[in-house]
């Protein structure tokens, strides 16, 4: 035994099932501006300044914007994931400060030049990859940009488009995909579009690579300049040199200024990192490559003034496939939270089904699904939308509620009415209602489903919203004096079941995986009463706290001899059942007035009714 001491134990039995982490909304947006993977927008500033080029909604952009927006009046969690196809990103390519020029000339007939064409520059490089026209004559450009490309197929710069209508042949400088005429013959990087820098393969001479922070035309009207100067006083470091980013209405005033190094590992006199491909990842603007077979301590070029990039575009219209992709990101419950997923009026049968199949996987989340504005618009629209739900959509689940009509906003940013659909607002009042009350109370009615908006597509009148009710469709009522109002809060199970209200589906999001990450405590511990009777404890209690919360009316919880026999536990096996009966939410209230004459008593007349 040998000499005496007291041995210390720790046996931590305090392990309980998790609270509540707040509502999290998704969506993916065809945005033109955005990363290509969830983000966590908290704040409508900060959604607006990650997904649109400069800070505020442009007339022609998604009005799934609109949605986001809307959820973000209410809520304060939302994540978005950009929908493209094919875009591609804008940048330019930065030679190395000690980069050589040289030269080539075109000597094809040319028609409409009197003389020959001829290209300087630096190869991939700072001497403006410019075309010096040296005849006397007039060339259209199209004409130029092809006879160049057939001319020279082997070059090592082929021109592949040019800003302007037409340009005087005598001693014009022109960049290339850039956008810059004029008579001056200082370096200019070559503009160049990628849909994936990290494989973009550089050029003898080139030693950075600066592009756009997300794919899309917005990129081009980034504007960047470099400055080497050792004069300048805000360049300390050895080896540094500052990036200036301009917005295309500005090129005066910069929007970023980073002080940076092509040194990995390099950092400031105040221990910050300045490697430049890390540096700029707090970018909202731009991004960086660095050549590492140019010797790091080569500064890039200097540019006597801001460079737009160039040559970024939108590519395609986003598809059914590329929504439905852009949705699989979110099908993970362990990496990204999400409790409300919102359409943003895409309302397409695959991608609505999609969204329902992603939330019942998770077990955690619902969908929030709009009819399609064209059948509300539609004279019929009463027979269209409820075609929508039954035939063309054709849902039958639990995780999945159907609103209509689109609402009404006022946009802000181009002083226009418009129709939205009604998912944004819908998500954010139920971000509301667990906010200020919890997500099992219904979100709809006078307390939780007043909303915002200046009107309804379309006004319902009782018997429509019978129609609808009957149906498995939500509407949205405009109430005289009263507001506009949820006025349904059904899931699209077709049977009848508790299930049948979102707020009951709502509260299995909240207590199924909180309970399921709980026992996962007990994988891999024995099997024996000791530990079921803990399971059951520490259940009981946590839904002794719904309960309190309204949440159910009662409950059991049950992991005993009952329900674990010895072939289970000889398998491995414990079983735990959970019995809750789910509060429900009154949506039918019956009034009788009886008149009784003054000789009877109240009493009586109950009892005779």
């Amino acid at each position: 035994m040998g000499m005496a001491r007291v041995n210390l134990k720790e046996v931590d039995l305090s392990t309980r099932v998790a609270s509540f982490g707040g509502v999290y909304g998704a969506m993916v947006i065809p945005a033109l501006k955005g990363p290509n993977s969830p983000f966590l927008s908290t704040s409508d500033t900060q959604f607006l300044n990650k997904f649109t080029a400069r800070g505020r909604i442009e007339v022609g952009e998604d009005l799934a914007m609109y949605s986001g927006l809307a959820f973000l009046e209410r809520a304060n969690k939302l994540w978005v994931r950009r929908a493209s196809n094919n875009a591609m990103y804008g940048g330019a390519t930065i030679a190395a400060s000690d980069a050589v020029p040289v030269k080539a000339s075109f000597n094809a007939a040319v028609s409409g030049v009197t003389g020959n064409v001829q290209l300087s520059a630096v190869v991939g490089g700072t001497a403006g990859n410019n075309i010096l026209l040296t005849g006397d004559g007039i060339k259209d450009l199209a004409t130029l940009v092809s006879d160049w490309n057939t001319a020279n197929p082997s070059n090592l710069v082929q021109l592949d488009s040019l800003n302007g209508t037409n340009i005087p042949a005598s001693a014009a400088a022109m960049q290339l995909l850039g956008g810059i005429i004029g008579t001056s013959s200082a370096a200019l990087p070559l503009n160049s579009n990628v849909s994936d820098p990290t494989s973009r393969a550089f050029l003898t001479g080139e030693c950075l690579f600066i592009y756009a922070s997300s794919q899309g035309a917005w990129g081009n009207g980034i504007a960047i300049k470099i400055i080497t100067d050792q004069n300048d006083t805000r360049l300390l470091e050895p080896n540094a040199f500052i990036i200036e980013v301009y917005l295309k209405e500005n090129l005066v005033t910069p929007v970023e200024t980073h002080i940076a190094s092509r040194v990995l590992g390099q950092k400031d006199g105040r221990g910050l990192n300045m490697f430049v491909e890390d540096l700029l990842q707090g970018s909202e603007y731009i991004r960086a490559i660095s050549n590492v077979l140019v010797t790091d301590t080569t500064l890039p070029a200097q540019d006597t003034s801001p460079l737009l990039l160039g040559a970024g575009e939108d590519g395609l219209a986003v598809t059914d496939a590329d929504m439905i992709l852009a949705l699989d990101d979110f099908s993970n419950p362990n990496e990204i939270p999400v409790t409300i997923f919102m359409d943003g009026g895409y309302s397409v049968p695959a991608y609505q089904k999609a969204m329902d199949t992603i939330a019942k996987g998770r077990q955690d989340s619902v969908a929030i699904l709009s009819v399609p504005y064209s059948a509300e618009a539609s004279a019929s629209y009463m027979t269209n939308i409820v075609d929508y739900r039954k035939t063309t959509l054709n849902l039958n689940s639990s995780f999945s509620g159907l609103y209509t009509p689109h609402l009404q906003i006022q946009d802000k940013f181009n002083d226009r009415k418009l129709w939205v659909s009604p998912d944004g607002a819908v998500g954010g009042s139920i971000s509301f209602s667990s906010q200020n009350y919890e997500i099992w109370y219904p979100s709809a009615g006078y307390k939780r489903g007043i909303l915002n908006v200046l009107d309804t597509k379309v006004r319902f009148s009782d018997g429509e919203m019978d129609t609808l009710q009957n149906n498995q469709i939500n509407p949205i009522r405009f109430i005289s004096g009263k507001g506009i109002v949820i006025w349904g809060q059904k899931t699209l199970l077709a049977s009848a079941s508790a299930l049948s209200g979102m707020n009951v589906r709502l509260l299995l999001t909240v207590i199924e995986p909180a309970i399921k990450d709980y026992l996962a405590n007990f994988l891999f511990e024995l099997n024996d009463t000791a530990n079921r009777n803990l399971a059951v404890t520490q259940i009981g209690a946590y839904m002794d706290g719904i309960q309190a919360r309204k949440g159910v009316y009662d409950f059991a919880v049950v992991s005993d001899g009952s329900n674990n026999s010895a072939a289970d536990v000889d398998a491995g096996r414990m079983n735990v059942d959970i019995f809750i009966k789910p509060t429900i939410s009154t949506e039918d209230i019956p009034v009788r007035i009886v008149i009784t004459p003054s000789t009877i008593s109240f009493q009586t007349a109950q009892g005779a009714i």
